[in-house]
């Protein structure tokens, strides 16, 4: 499934290849995104049909942008298909709390909490590790991701 997210609605090889080395701690997943989304991943052979049940549509029927919500822990990253950020919650937090029982939604951006601060920051000195946060796909998001993954989690790949 997260080959195939990334190959039909992201294109890029970097992001999947990053999940793909996660593959053994994730929990659980969801995909969410628009009917045109829903029957561009159902047209892959390699997932036809077995997502459908990991499903959450939105109501816009045309919208482009689909998200991977997979569920790491006591975390939840909602990776997007578009150029935005990565969002990281605690599984409690409000914006995905419910969504591995959800069917649908409004809107996409509704996973997206803006206000968040960046899930690393640093003072060029010293990197700080928020429990909660966004990171866009630039620079060297991976490694950045990868420490994150260390400190937070105490995962190590």
């Amino acid at each position: 499934v997260i080959e195939v997210f990334f190959d039909v609605c992201v294109q890029d090889i970097n992001r999947r290849n990053f999940w793909l080395r996660y593959i053994d701690y994730i929990e659980e997943f969801r995909i969410s995104g628009s009917m045109a989304v829903k029957l561009s991943l159902n047209s892959d052979y390699r997932i036809s049909g077995m997502f459908q049940n990991y499903f959450i549509e939105t109501n816009s029927r045309k919208v482009k942008t689909a998200a991977l919500i997979l569920y790491i822990r006591n975390k939840v990253f909602v990776e997007f298909s578009d150029l935005g950020s990565l969002y990281i919650y605690n599984k409690e937090n409000n914006v995905v709390r419910t969504l591995n029982k959800k069917r649908s939604i409004d809107n996409i951006n509704d996973l997206k909490d803006t206000s968040l601060l960046q899930a690393v920051e640093s003072d060029y000195e010293y990197y700080y590790y928020n429990h909660e946060g966004c990171m866009r796909h630039a620079g060297y998001w991976q490694d950045r991701l990868d420490k994150w993954f260390t400190n937070r989690l105490n995962i190590y790949v």
